[in-house]
């Protein structure tokens, strides 16, 4: 059977197309009232929705402040006097899909946004906001600096095609605005449980499309730009401003792209990538990092396999796309070493983290990993899909089979010499045993 094969942009384009069919352009509207303090305008379809619209000017007055004068994202431009004047425009409309239905949409024209300036070397688009008037009130502070980011992200870089930057970046936005909020659990679990689509690339759209998974994938992926934030901004947000500057382009281009973004803040993706599995694997317990604790067993990354004994050699249920994980949990005797190796994969980059309780772990580039000896009873194995060489994050993603071969050792003393012997040797690693130390390990 042959696997499916997603096509980048595809869930953008579906981003776009959704609100054009709910809305067909900007919602009708019987009157508006401007912010005293901050270039915004709330526009209301029904008479009894005017009160809300001060709520909601308060909502997005805050979002400025935070999210433009306090974390550094582009404000949104001017939009040519549509919707009666320059303002940024928002639309409480009883025509939006139902209660919960709200987006954002660049002004439109010759199929593709308006750009502001086609020679500032930036993708940057006015933008409209629309709620439905059946959402309630409890939710209009979320929904209201949710979709206020999105605008900002317009004004950033509107021919991003990857739907989880735009979602986490989002997402995020609502608990930076609002300290006291936390994103859906759920949301995180989704995330969590495929860990072998794409952390950044894929969305819930794939996995529906392909697998039939009903999926909020690309919101809880908030957990991948809070884990960026905290290991090379602020911890506040300062990232992801950063990240929206880096990816953009003069109009729809495609480079630089999301990862060469990635490369600027961290200095190398693949390396930075390795971090975050690793640190991921440890989210949902006690281990992990105190921004996620709210979320308790829905952190927790999926493992394809529980208290895996040794030796074994598996080949997973589900084959990582590039950026995509595999995890086991490995039942190893205390005082030993663990030998990984992964064979009859095709031509990619491969990466292994080895990660066990009480912060030891090990990280490589490579396809071979030894770590030890291990403390701990139990140690968590990651198989990571870099994806092949000189990936693009353009390139068509295609899954990568593997078989990875694990058994554990006594120490002997001696050190490693060039690569493994091959699977059929691996009773003889057994007795003669390669040792590691037990710090972290560098990629090579």
């Amino acid at each position: 059977m042959l696997e499916p094969v997603p096509v980048p942009g595809l869930a953008m384009l579906l981003f776009l197309l959704i609100p054009l069919a709910l809305g067909n352009g900007r919602p009708d509207a019987i009157g508006s009232v401007d912010s005293a303090s901050h270039p915004i305008r709330c526009h209301w379809g029904r008479a009894q929705d005017e009160p809300r619209c001060d709520d909601l000017l308060v909502y997005l007055e805050t979002a400025w402040d935070v999210q433009i004068d306090g974390m550094g994202f582009t404000a949104p431009p001017p939009d040519d006097g549509l919707g009666g004047s320059d303002d940024l425009d928002l639309y409480l409309t009883p025509d939006g899909g139902g209660a919960g239905v709200a987006w954002v949409m660049c002004d439109w024209a010759d199929g593709g946004c308006i750009d502001t300036d086609p020679g500032d070397g930036k993708a940057s688009a006015p933008s409209w906001i629309a709620i439905d008037a059946a959402t309630p009130d409890d939710d209009l502070p979320s929904y209201s600096v949710h979709e206020f980011n999105h605008a900002c992200q317009y004004a950033m870089d509107y021919a991003e095609p990857f739907l989880v930057v735009w979602e986490a970046s989002a997402v995020a936005a609502e608990a930076w605005t609002w300290p006291d909020t936390q994103p859906s659990s759920d949301d995180i679990a989704d995330y969590q449980a495929t860990p072998w689509v794409s952390a950044v690339l894929q969305d819930g759209y794939m996995l529906w499309d392909d697998y039939g998974v009903w999926s909020y994938y690309e919101y809880g992926s908030v957990v991948w730009l809070w884990w960026l934030d905290h290991e090379y901004g602020d911890g506040t947000g300062s990232v992801a401003p950063e990240l929206w500057a880096e990816m953009t382009q003069e109009g729809y281009g495609d480079e630089p792209d999301l990862l060469d973004a990635w490369d600027a803040i961290a200095g190398d993706w693949r390396s930075s990538f390795l971090e975050f599995t690793a640190d991921r694997a440890r989210m949902g317990s006690d281990e992990g990092p105190d921004w996620l604790a709210f979320a308790g067993e829905s952190g927790r990354v999926a493992r394809e396999r529980v208290d895996t004994p040794l030796p074994a050699s598996i080949r997973p249920s589900y084959s990582p796309y590039p950026l995509g994980s595999v995890f086991w949990d490995v039942i190893v005797e205390p005082g030993t070493n663990i030998e990984v190796k992964v064979y009859d994969g095709p031509r990619v980059d491969w990466g292994l983290v080895i990660v066990e309780p009480g912060g030891g772990q090990a990280i490589k580039q490579g396809d071979y990993l030894i770590y030890g000896p291990v403390t701990a009873g139990e140690v968590t194995v990651g198989v990571v899909n870099l994806g092949p060489p000189d990936m693009d994050a353009d390139d068509v993603l295609k899954k990568a089979s593997f078989v990875v071969q694990m058994h554990s050792h006594k120490d002997c003393g001696c050190a490693s010499s060039g690569r493994p012997t091959p699977p059929h040797a691996l009773a003889l690693l057994t007795l003669l045993g390669l040792c590691a130390s037990r710090r972290r390990q560098e990629p090579t």
